[in-house]
């Protein structure tokens, strides 16, 4: 009689994604027994191991071989099992990742034998390296000059072949509608395999009814294989035989929660199905487009405000359009930042890491003092001072600022006396100023230093010194230095003219505001010097900042809360779900507020708290408030908060008046919102 459960356990092992193996505990790892799983994770027979033509040692990567033996060797003496990850050369000469997992078989005390598995890691690995890939490429575009200048032409190339390498496509296209979304105007097209590029090709919705209703109503379009869906059937008879394209990923491009336009991404010749990472980095780039068609507009606007002087009405509708349109996508990538922060990272990645959060508070920054010149402006800026180390202030802003120098100017920090520990002031303002003048200065210094000193003026005063070997300024420039939207320029200098210019006038502004004084002094060819003196406060204690982390106590503290997410875009769900899921909070989320209406309704107001973004298609977050306040379910403690790019008081009184009790602004950090699930938790 045939033992078919001996059979199945065979077949089961044989087809295992990597070998199950017994061998010896000798440096050849001599294989006792092997499964036939092995011809496939290795390229070699199970007889060619188990007669020893080849041993799992011979093919282990050179660099891996010394540290995978004295690695199997401790974890076997010390616990009993090895537990480790390292490279093999196939025998076709690719290199693959593997990871081994081992018991010992111990006689006499002494390691004789191994039984463990190895399964074949690579398709993992080579997923982390595109992963990898891909956010390089948000990076680099996100801190591109053309991005910054709104320079559409250089970017959408730049962009454009970077999706078709990361997304490993054929055609990558942007396309803009015009106003009535009549018609769909071709931006950039870049075909991979031609390395060429078209522009003004015209798409009317006549032609293409469904796929433009589409555009109009999804954020992300999915098609396989474009014969198949009823919305490309319109591109089946011509489109598809005159460009071979079988496959699309299409993301529609937002500003002000308008759809603006759409980036193609395309196959030639073969269906493809989409997977999350895909169509997540397609839904980045589509937002870095945003972003740029907003930066875009905001310059063309800073141009009108210079032309005809409107500077009230252009300067409102320039700040409303950064807080947003920026803090929208830097959400994503601050939150997610934020979430990775939380998992366990090793040395390198944390630095990594530290380096996306820091560009990206460097970004908020340039953000904020769009916002904050208008506050200046109005006469409402408050400083928030705290118990301030002026050491350590200073190197982790030399810290952020060091890429920015060119290779012969170096940086010094000079502390010139017995200068306190720690003294009171507003450390985000100090910081804010520190940034605009050191990278001013790095900025046009080709070589020599950049030098830092501060210390004492007196028992109530103290200074900061920020000198450059710079090409210095003209003395008729030099009193334009600190005014708004000035650029000087300095002579011998080959960087550009570039920026609004306000950022050396809020920094004047906050000094004032701080009761100190700024000034500036210049010698050409010899450098420029910014003095400022500010009172000196005593500080009675100092706290460290601490590690960002989440804490055991705040997992467990929010657990028994009900939220619904009402968010339209999937980078800011996937930060606000990540978030809430450390915090131990299953939240029911929604793509827009008629949906977030709709299982209010379904749910009978079960919810305690609703986080309801304010820029929605099909019903915006305003009216969905104010709709569910009406209802009879909503209980009195239901709280709602408005989660939105917008940080103007204007609309923070807008969300009010519809019923929104909370107001938090992107890009969402965990600490702000666990502060609001504290005050949800506790309503009284």
């Amino acid at each position: 009689m045939t033992n078919h459960s001996s059979s199945i356990s065979q077949h089961f092992i044989d087809n295992l994604p990597g070998t199950a193996y017994r061998s010896l505990n000798d440096k050849l790892c001599t294989m006792l027994e092997i499964s036939n799983g092995v011809e496939r994770l290795t390229g070699y027979t199970k007889e060619e191991f188990l007669n020893g033509t080849i041993n799992l040692n011979s093919i282990v990567h050179p660099e891996d071989k010394p540290r995978s033996w004295e690695q199997i060797q401790t974890d076997l003496y010390n616990s009993g099992i090895v537990d480790m990850e390292y490279r093999i050369i196939h025998k076709s000469g690719a290199v693959r990742y593997v990871w081994e997992h081992g018991e010992a078989q111990i006689v006499d005390g002494e390691v004789v034998e191994i039984i463990g598995f190895i399964s074949d890691l690579t398709p993992k690995a080579k997923q982390q390296e595109k992963l990898k890939k891909a956010q390089q490429g948000v990076l680099q575009l996100a801190s591109s000059l053309s991005l910054a200048r709104g320079d559409l032409d250089e970017f959408l190339r730049t962009l454009t072949v970077e999706a078709a390498n990361t997304l490993e496509v054929d055609r990558v296209s942007v396309w803009l509608f015009d106003k009535k979304h009549q018609q769909l105007t071709l931006s950039c097209l870049y075909e991979k395999n031609k390395h060429s590029f078209t522009t003004e090709v015209i798409l009317l919705k006549k032609d293409y009814p469904r796929y433009f209703e589409a555009v109009i109503n999804s954020r992300i379009l999915e098609f396989s294989d474009i014969r198949l869906d009823p919305r490309t059937q319109e591109f089946v008879a011509e489109y598809m035989p005159a460009t071979g394209v079988r496959a699309m990923l299409d993301v529609s491009i937002r500003l002000s929660g308008e759809v603006i336009g759409v980036i193609c991404n395309e196959v030639i010749g073969n269906a493809r199905r989409w997977d999350l990472e895909d169509i997540a980095h397609a839904s980045e780039l589509a937002d870095l487009t945003a972003q740029l068609l907003s930066n875009k507009k905001r310059i063309e606007i800073e141009n009108q405000i210079r032309e005809t002087n409107a500077a009230s009405k252009a300067k409102s509708q320039l700040l409303a359009m950064i807080s947003h349109e920026i803090r929208t996508p830097m959400n994503g990538v601050l939150g997610m930042a934020e979430l990775l922060n939380a998992t366990t990272l090793t040395v390198a990645q944390q630095e990594y890491l530290d380096t996306i959060r820091d560009s990206g508070d460097l970004l908020l920054t340039i953000i904020n003092d769009f916002l904050d010149y208008s506050k200046i402006d109005a006469g409402k800026l408050k400083l928030v001072e705290g118990d301030t180390t002026i050491g350590i202030l200073l190197q982790g802003v030399v810290s952020l600022l060091t890429p920015m120098a060119k290779e012969n100017v170096s940086l010094y920090i000079k502390k010139m006396n017995d200068f306190p520990e720690s003294i009171l002031i507003d450390h985000y303002r100090l910081r804010q100023i520190l940034i605009n003048i050191i990278g001013n200065a790095l900025k046009f210094t080709e070589h020599g230093s950049v030098t830092i000193e501060y210390g004492l003026v007196d028992e109530k005063n103290w200074y900061l010194n920020i000198a450059d070997t710079g090409p210095g300024v003209k003395q008729d420039q030099l009193k334009k230095l600190f005014l708004p939207f000035e650029q000087i320029l300095q002579k011998n200098s080959s960087t550009s003219q570039e920026g609004t210019g306000l950022g050396l006038s809020i920094c004047k502004a906050i000094v004032k505001i701080m009761n100190g004084q700024i000034d500036a002094k210049s010698t050409i060819n010899i450098g420029t010097t910014i003095r400022i003196d500010l009172p000196l406060k005593s500080s009675q204690s100092f706290k460290k900042d601490t590690d960002n982390k989440l804490t055991s106590a705040k997992k467990n503290q929010f657990k028994h809360l009900n939220i619904l997410v009402a968010e339209d875009n999937a980078v800011n769900r996937s930060v606000i779900k990540g978030l809430l899921t450390n915090l131990q909070i299953t939240p029911d989320i929604c793509n827009d507020g008629k949906e977030a209406l709709d299982k209010f309704k379904s749910n009978k107001g079960k919810y305690d708290l609703i986080l309801m973004d304010c820029d929605m298609p099909v019903m915006n977050g305003f009216n969905a408030s104010r709709q569910i306040r009406s209802l009879n379910c909503a209980h009195p403690n239901l709280a709602i908060a408005a989660v939105t790019a917008h940080a103007l008081n204007e609309f923070r009184q807008k969300a009010s008046d519809c019923g929104m009790n909370y107001y938090l602004t992107k890009p969402i950090r965990l600490n702000d919102l666990t502060e609001l699930l504290v005050k949800v938790s506790s309503p009284n």
